[in-house]
């Protein structure tokens, strides 16, 4: 049994998205294998305050003691992802140098921005989860429709964020991330460092319902404040005809309002607001529609799909960051080939495509169960 401290930009909200998600199957995973936790995090402006009695109770059941700090002098606008790395909370660093003085066994930093305090432990096995670059998130965003002016600034962005990602990424001992790419990246850059690619873990579903009886052709699942997710959406409901033709389809998660405006006189597609259960969801669909083109993310839903019995049809970006065996299960389709129809001649031919199912449930089973997250760190902690 080791003791453990757990710092966390995010809350773990249930369902809310992907990095909530991974930092609540974390603490379950840690305390399921008998460790003692102390939590601490931020009570971001953006944060679904109707769930916090629920992440309390979550965190009161599985939690030695956990802190919630309130994020202070963003308004109730969500910060950007430049500011969000800049910011820097007195309050945090106070208590991490507090902190310091217990008998730590380890420290996970869960995003990157919590790197900035781990500076102030020495004994304990400092771990980073980067969940995601912000290099890349602006790198991504210089190749959308944008003029030369404003391409140029989100290089100069992307740049000078890389070397703040770099100089944060130093505090730790061990850095983790779910995409393949950045550990390349961060392998060629930070020479002194163990940094290991680790898999999405998600609560697996105790049954799947076979396709047939399923009642929605096509489902896409995601929060809607998520602009990859909206844009995804969007882009399925301005050119239903030509990616679905009269199938149906099921769009659901957070904040669908966003992208239900001037949609609900499309008769074949149906939203579906908060989602409790994602697996209750995804095995209403045949298919997991996901026509990811921008941004990233931690590729929950995936994940998710594959455990779910869903055939998945994404992008090359949708698939970014996953072990290279399990692209083999998934269906991936450029922009035009979604816009020619590729999505239906693959629902009016689902045998063909039958076998995929297996072939990503065995991948679930052996990467992806909840103890995943912890027990790669569990290596450097005996």
């Amino acid at each position: 049994m080791k003791r453990i401290l757990i710092l966390s930009q995010l809350l773990p909200l249930k369902n809310h998205n992907g990095g909530s998600t991974q930092i609540r199957n974390l603490i379950s995973a840690t305390r399921q294998r008998g460790h003692d936790i102390d939590f601490v995090s931020f009570d971001l402006p953006f944060s679904e305050n109707n769930s916090l009695d629920e992440v309390n109770t979550f965190l009161e059941n599985n939690t030695d003691e956990h802190l919630i700090i309130p994020f202070i002098g963003m308004g109730s606008r969500e910060p950007s992802r430049k500011g969000m790395l800049a910011y820097f909370s007195n309050e945090m660093d106070n208590l991490c140098k507090t902190l310091s003085s217990r008998e730590y066994d380890a420290v996970f930093a869960e995003f990157m921005s919590m790197g900035r305090y781990l500076k102030h432990f020495e004994k304990p096995m400092k771990f980073m989860n980067i969940h995601e670059l912000n290099l890349l998130k602006e790198l991504r965003e210089a190749y959308s429709n944008y003029n030369l002016k404003d391409k140029l600034y989100l290089f100069y962005s992307a740049f000078s964020i890389l070397r703040e990602e770099l100089r944060l990424s130093k505090e730790a001992d061990v850095i983790l991330s779910y995409n393949e790419i950045e550990v390349e990246i961060l392998k060629c850059l930070v020479r002194d460092k163990d940094i290991i690619h680790i898999p999405i873990t998600i609560e697996t579903p105790a049954r799947t319902a076979p396709l047939e009886k399923r009642e929605y052709d096509f489902v896409f699942i995601g929060n809607f404040d998520h602009k990859p997710n909206r844009d995804a959406a969007e882009f399925i409901l301005k050119n239903t005809k030509r990616i679905i033709g009269n199938s149906s389809v099921l769009i659901g998660g957070k904040n669908t309002e966003i992208i239900k405006k001037g949609a609900e006189s499309i008769e074949n597609i149906q939203f579906e607001e908060g989602i409790e259960e994602p697996s209750d969801f995804l095995q209403k669909g045949k298919i997991l529609l996901a026509p990811i083109f921008t941004g990233g993310g931690s590729r929950v839903k995936i994940i998710e799909a594959m455990a779910n019995g869903n055939i998945i049809i994404t992008t090359p970006i949708g698939s970014e960051g996953l072990y290279k065996n399990e692209k083999e299960g998934l269906i991936t389709l450029s922009k035009e080939e979604f816009l020619n129809g590729k999505a239906i001649d693959i629902l009016n031919n689902l045998k063909n495509y039958s076998h995929l199912i297996e072939f990503n449930r065995k991948n679930v089973e052996s990467f992806h169960t909840i103890t995943e997250s912890i027990r790669i760190r569990e290596l450097y902690l005996l």
